[in-house]
């Protein structure tokens, strides 16, 4: 009977020790877990592939009409906010075109993510996704599939064409180009031809800008209402300082396409370089009112204004954006620092704090402005 008394004993002190030590143990990680919380980031940034490889729901962007209209394709490259539960929380195009940034801004709007923890901790993640938007007639052609069919067909200009295609597609710009010409030099009359081969001409720099200008002409003539070529064709001129021609060229094209947005906003930078300011302002304002959802428009228009010293238009028409685009941070640094440059430090900070949150690279970036 007193062994089993002291079995009992011995066991109840066991039991005792031990929760005293979980009672240590839980204390301890108590004081501990506030200064590891405090010591990690708050936002971190992933490379755009592991980044979409913890995507947990995709959103496909929808085709945009006039863009397919166009035969406009391309990548479009979103930066995401992502907060600490997986939801995006702001989206904003890094590049792209024009056409085509809106479909993927909305698209990406719709990703859910896997959430992010750094030493057990929830963060925010700032990263880049890409879309790539390409004609259904591209999307099939391979290498090796086209490389035959010009084999078996070597006077088919579509063989030839599609060659390019594929070849572009592999990074192989020089030999696209050159597949482009066999192309067009069997049928003179294959528009389409003309008008990748002067779209892959003026990605190679200022040594093929002149041959791209001809090329896109010729693409003109043969398409007079290629809304595209026409687009290419200006943003070519204008990277070669040629702005009167420029300016006449989306004067003809907006005649054929009154209800384009995206012309005005083009034809007022054409102005604004050759320092047209009224008829740059006038241009810029009538794409808004077609588009008046085309955040990046507003923030054009700002810089008119602050250009000319006109800080408070500037300061409304920014207003304006981040109406339009509330979680748009290239509007929100836009008109903090115009804030910051009419002296108005408090709204300027606002801003400020809407950035700390979002996008804190930004937010420094004001808060420089602000102190100046």
């Amino acid at each position: 009977m007193e062994l089993k008394r002291r079995k009992f004993r011995v066991a109840a002190y066991a039991a005792l020790m031990a929760a005293v030590c979980l009672v240590c143990v839980v204390q301890a990680g108590a004081q501990q877990q506030p200064a590891q919380s405090s010591e990690a980031p708050k936002i971190i940034r992933k490379s755009g592939g592991v980044l979409q490889g913890t995507a947990t729901r995709r959103v496909e962007p929808a085709y945009p009409p006039l863009a397919k209209a166009a035969r406009i394709s391309g990548a479009v490259v979103v930066e995401l906010t992502i907060d600490e539960s997986g939801d995006v929380i702001s989206a904003r195009p890094v590049s792209g075109h024009p056409l085509l940034k809106d479909a993927a801004v909305q698209a990406a709007q719709g990703w859910k993510f896997a959430p992010t923890k750094l030493q057990d901790v929830p963060v925010k993640v700032i990263g880049n996704i890409t879309f790539n938007f390409m004609m259904d007639v591209e999307q099939g052609i391979t290498l090796e599939a086209a490389e035959k069919a010009v084999e078996e067909h070597p006077d088919s200009a579509q063989a030839h064409y599609d060659l390019g295609i594929a070849l572009d597609q592999k990074g192989r710009r020089l030999e696209a180009i050159q597949a482009l010409k066999d192309a067009i030099g069997i049928d003179p009359s294959l528009e389409i031809g003309y008008r990748k081969l002067g779209e892959y001409l003026a990605m190679m720099g200022p040594d093929r800008e002149a041959e791209a200008i001809d090329t896109l002409k010729q693409a003109i003539k043969l398409n007079p209402r290629d809304l595209q070529v026409q687009l290419t064709l200006g943003s070519v001129y204008s990277r070669t300082h040629r702005y009167q021609e420029a300016v006449e060229l989306y004067q003809e094209t907006i005649r054929e396409n009154p209800s384009v947005g995206m012309l005005y906003i083009e034809l007022g930078g054409a102005y604004a370089s050759l320092e047209n300011f009224d008829r740059a302002e006038d241009a810029y304002k009538q794409g808004l009112r077609i588009v008046p959802s085309y955040v990046d428009g507003y923030i054009t228009l700002s810089k008119l204004y602050m250009k000319q010293d006109r800080t408070r238009e500037a300061i409304e028409t920014l207003k304006q954006a981040t109406a339009v685009a509330p979680k748009y941070d290239g509007a929100h640094l836009a008109l903090g620092m115009a804030y910051a440059k009419s002296g108005d430090k408090k709204s300027a900070m606002d801003e400020y704090e809407v950035l700390k949150a979002s996008n804190p690279r930004m937010a420094e970036e004001l808060l420089k402005a602000i102190n100046k």
